[in-house]
């Protein structure tokens, strides 16, 4: 992780420790260039990791000051998705590489609001294995209308913590894919 000269963030890591903020900001980076290569769009997007840098910095500072405030050990799994989500809306770390045809987003509508889609991709990723689905058709169907109305929401609507945390609940009362343990920082 580079180090922002402006700002001392050395308390981040005497609380979660510096290996704990490189796992965060590999999983960010991991996460972006997994959705990047997904959608098939790696020659004309990147992953700027100085954004990624101080999302990783503001997610750990606002959970800081959340602890303290509230006297709390550890934060649970919806606040880490929901902070780390908003960051992400915040910062807007996935960027054009250079201009890019019409063409080519009329074949990649992904691209006009990639960073809402990451943001999407990434609060899931963060509650869910994405990789076991136990919802029937009729369930996917559902949960397939959420996931684009999270999506719109993320795109035209103002975003906060508090709302992303909503949706954490929201996506778990009946949950596509198995939830992920429950962790906390």
């Amino acid at each position: 992780m580079g180090r922002n000269k402006k700002r001392d963030y050395q308390y981040l890591i005497r609380h979660f420790t510096a290996k704990k903020l490189k796992e965060r900001w590999a999983f960010l980076v991991n996460t972006a260039t997994f959705l990047i290569k997904d959608r098939q769009v790696e020659e004309y997007v990147l992953v700027n990791k100085k954004l990624i840098d101080e999302i990783v910095l503001d997610y750990f500072a606002d959970i800081k000051r959340l602890k303290d405030f509230h006297g709390i050990k550890k934060a649970d799994l919806s606040k880490i998705a929901a902070y780390t989500t908003y960051w992400v809306l915040k910062r807007r770390p996935l960027h054009i590489k250079e201009s890019v045809s019409e063409e080519i987003y009329t074949k990649n509508p992904f691209l006009i609001h990639m960073n809402e889609w990451f943001a999407s991709y990434l609060l899931k990723s963060m509650v869910f294995d994405m990789g076991n689905r136990f919802i029937n058709e009729e369930g996917l169907g559902k949960w397939n209308n959420f996931d684009n109305l999270l999506t719109y929401f993320l795109t035209y609507r103002v975003v906060t913590h508090q709302a992303l945390e909503l949706a954490v609940v929201a996506m778990t009362i009946i949950p596509p894919y198995e939830l992920l343990a429950a962790g906390g920082d």
